[in-house]
C-alpha cells in the first residue's frame, strides 16, 4: 500500500511540474496570436518559440514512445537540472529502468525521456525516476 501512495504521490509531483511547465512557456509568447513565422520544430530540432533541446536527440527519438506507452512531446520538456538528472544510476534505479525512458532508436548508445530535454544515458537518473514494470 504505501508503495501505491508512493507512485501516485509521484505521478501527481510529475503530473503538476508538467502542467506549470506548460503554462509557463505559453506565457512567453510574442502575443501576435496565430501560426509562428518561424521553421516547425520538425525540421530544425528546435520548439516554435526559438528554444529547444540543449542537445537534440535524433529524429526518432523526437515523439517516440516510452517504456511506459508516454509519447514524448518536444514542447513539454523540462531541463534536466530541474529534476536534477545525472548520467549515473542512483542507488540501483537508472533511466533505462524507468517508465519514462525513451530507448535508443539510432544506435548512439543514448536514449532520451519524456520528461526531460536532451539525450539521456541509459545509465542515467533523475528525480521523476518511476520503475518500469511490464
Amino acid at each position: 500500500m504505501a508503495e501505491s501512495l508512493n507512485s501516485r504521490r509521484r505521478f501527481l509531483r510529475v503530473a503538476g511540474a508538467a502542467a506549470i511547465t506548460t503554462t509557463l512557456a505559453g506565457c512567453g509568447g510574442s502575443g501576435g496570436g496565430g501560426a509562428p513565422s518561424e521553421p516547425s520544430s520538425e525540421s530544425t530540432g528546435e520548439s516554435a518559440d526559438g528554444g529547444g533541446e540543449a542537445e537534440p536527440v535524433p529524429a526518432s527519438e523526437r515523439t517516440a514512445e516510452s517504456l511506459g506507452g508516454i509519447e514524448r512531446n518536444p514542447d513539454g520538456l523540462q531541463d534536466p537540472e530541474a529534476l536534477n538528472y545525472q548520467p549515473t544510476p542512483n542507488n540501483g534505479q537508472q533511466c533505462d529502468g524507468c517508465q519514462y525512458y525513451v530507448t535508443d532508436q539510432d544506435g548512439d548508445g543514448m536514449g532520451a525521456c519524456t520528461l526531460i530535454s536532451g539525450e539521456v544515458d541509459p545509465d542515467g537518473w533523475c528525480l521523476s525516476y518511476a520503475a518500469y514494470i511490464g
